[in-house]
């Protein structure tokens, strides 16, 4: 909480309707701070994508969550777009004048959102949109899948005899401590410090290793086999080198530079001044790289600088802080929006499954079709039987071809027209070995045919609330096994 004048300003995250802890979280820390909430402003961010109805649904969830005392208490609340916060945070750095143009590059761990912005006044600054935006699920959680799925392996080679139960075990208690030093492990990436050190020790015990060291070892030259520099590391450290990192993060940075570059031809935004990036992803070096060769091939004389906030995470929040704080009051409480009966979907959303560490799904699951208008609370699900550790991927695709229901992948543009907003292993019992999804048609039909030793059922359940879809996964006795949320899904 940051202070200003008698304020505080607060970002919360946008799911706070369906989080209550995040705001009981926050009213608890002011009363122990001794802080009137009336003498509380609340800041609630929303991405570039978000609509007019959609900023008065995150309102209303607002006044649910007990932010606010409903309408009548609506000067305690302003809703800020995250990519003008991102731009008020940097106000010095910028260097800005009336009519200066940016491109703001958010790159958080679920979406990326590319926005350029007009500064159309000074004192209080006003800051216009010009042109559409661009929100992606390129986010770093992908990256972080890809880190996953080569420990899988990596695990395999230092216990390849290890039963199903010791690999269950690594998932359900080892897996975590692991990805923990990961994540703390991949910020500290650098120009001067490119290697990521990880310990091992947690993966090593929950295997049931006996001799750890000789293990990791055998590991690291079956990793490397071919003359590779992928990982080094000695006992139970292990050491990602560049060129391993580079394939970690390279599907997603070509996606964010390619971005960046369409927008970058656009007539519209001739006389771009700077490329702002913001976002806990935009803290990697190889986004920031990424995202400087784009810049550098359509201004190769370095008129356009990029400018990346000194502490990316935060910046938003800290322009949050800005937009109700010196810089005088901004527009409140959305009091005549339309109400939000539902979206038009600007893409189709579905499904893909794969076999272990390889994509080679051949169909796309569509169940939300793009133009088609769906009402807030739609839900639909699908029944499936599927393998041990079978891959599942949520993802939208905007070629007008797509059907509802089951899509060859080659009839609508291939894999690549489909972009993955994350991608996970379903945590079910059964054997090591992989098996790919299979379609069924009832959960009872499963029952009666009987299912094959190393398959379960699951049901994948859509549902739109606002202009945010929940994706799940349920056991057949409805316990969740994995979940996503798609934000900015349709207008």
């Amino acid at each position: 909480m940051l202070p200003h004048d008698a304020y505080r300003s607060v970002r919360l995250a946008c799911k706070i309707a369906d989080t209550p802890a995040l705001p009981q979280a926050a009213l608890e820390n002011l009363a122990r701070a001794r802080v009137k909430p009336n003498r509380v402003s609340w800041v609630l961010t929303v991405p570039a994508c978000c609509t007019a109805p959609a900023t008065k649904f995150m309102s209303d969830a607002a006044i649910r969550a007990g932010l606010i005392n409903g309408e009548d208490d609506a000067e305690h609340l302003t809703i800020c777009k995250e990519p003008v916060a991102a731009c008020l945070a940097l106000e010095d750095r910028l260097d800005w004048s009336v009519n200066d143009m940016y491109l703001v590059v958010d790159c958080g761990g679920g979406t990326v959102d590319i926005c350029a912005f007009k500064l159309a006044q000074l004192g209080p600054p006003i800051l216009d949109q010009v042109g559409d935006n661009i929100s992606e699920s390129w986010g770093s959680t992908y990256v972080d899948e890809q880190f996953r799925v080569f420990l899988m392996t990596f695990a395999d080679s230092v216990a390849p005899r290890a039963g199903h139960f010791q690999l269950e075990s690594f998932e359900r208690d080892g897996m975590y401590k692991v990805l923990q030093n990961w994540e703390e492990a991949k910020v500290g990436l650098s120009v001067d410090k490119p290697e990521c050190r990880i310990d091992m020790s947690e993966m090593v015990e929950a295997l049931g290793v006996s001799q750890p060291a000789m293990a990791m070892d055998t590991a690291r030259k079956k990793t490397n086999n071919g003359g590779q520099d992928l990982v080094g590391g000695s006992g139970t450290e292990l050491v990602l080198k560049p060129a391993l990192l580079t394939r970690f993060f390279r599907t997603q940075c070509d996606r964010i530079a390619g971005a960046v570059s369409e927008k970058l031809k656009t007539e519209e935004l001739r006389g771009l001044k700077s490329v702002v990036m913001v976002g806990g992803f935009a803290g990697s070096m190889h986004v920031q790289a990424a995202v400087r060769k784009s810049v550098l091939e359509e201004y190769p004389n370095k008129s356009v600088q990029v400018v990346v906030a000194t502490s990316p995470d935060l910046a938003v929040v800290q322009g949050a802080a800005l937009y109700v704080g010196p810089l005088g009051p901004r527009p409140k409480y959305p009091t005549s929006a339309p109400e939000m009966n539902g979206i038009t979907c600007g893409s189709s959303y579905g499904i893909l499954t794969s076999g272990r560490g390889t994509w080679d799904a051949k169909f796309f699951e569509a169940v939300l079709l793009k133009g088609e208008a769906y009402p807030n609370g739609h839900t639909k699900d699908f029944d499936y039987t599927v393998g041990s550790d079978c891959k599942l991927a949520f993802g939208s695709c905007g070629a007008s071809e797509v059907k509802e229901g089951r899509n060859r992948l080659d009839s609508i543009g291939g894999i690549g027209a489909v972009h993955i907003t994350v991608s996970e292993t379903i945590p079910v019992p059964g054997g090591w070995d992989m098996c790919c999804c299979r379609r069924s048609t009832s959960a009872v039909e499963q029952d009666e045919n009987g299912i094959k030793e190393g398959e379960t059922p699951i049901k994948v359940e859509f549902t739109i609330i606002g202009v945010v879809l929940h994706v799940k996964v349920k056991s057949k006795r409805g316990r969740v096994l994995m979940k996503q949320v798609v934000p900015g899904c349709g207008s």
